[in-house]
């Protein structure tokens, strides 16, 4: 009998939080797999206001200095990146577990420790 494979995998982008508006935040790419979050840095800033919560990205809009939307388009471009490079590493272990179980040699867990995990998705995805 074929046995279902249920992971929690996700991401997210949050800022990271400071009270003073007129100071960049730094946007952490946020990974939660199997109940874990991760946080990893994207080595991207943008000013608080000018963040979307809803939309996780940068706002681009007329009302903003022609530095902020080309600086937001650059972060914006970058999400857009990681998040592409994310799917494909999701499907890359995906298929990975696929061919454990096909192989019966049983689904491991995969050893997530943060350090390892961060530096995975710098290596895989933040590149």
């Amino acid at each position: 009998m074929e046995k279902q494979l249920f992971v929690k995998l996700s991401l997210n982008f949050n800022l990271r939080s400071f009270k003073d508006e007129s100071v960049m935040a730094i946007i952490y790419a946020v990974v939660n797999f199997n109940g874990q979050q991760f946080k990893v840095n994207t080595n991207m800033k943008v000013y608080k206001p000018n963040w979307d919560y809803r939309n996780q990205k940068a706002k681009v809009e007329p009302y903003l200095t022609k530095q902020e939307n080309l600086n937001n388009s650059i972060a914006n471009k970058k999400i857009i990146e990681i998040r592409e490079k994310f799917e494909e590493l999701k499907l890359s272990l995906f298929n990975k577990s696929i061919d454990n179980i096909t192989q019966m040699k049983g689904l491991r867990t995969i050893d997530c420790g943060r350090r390892k995990f961060s530096i995975m998705m710098q290596h895989h995805v933040l590149r």
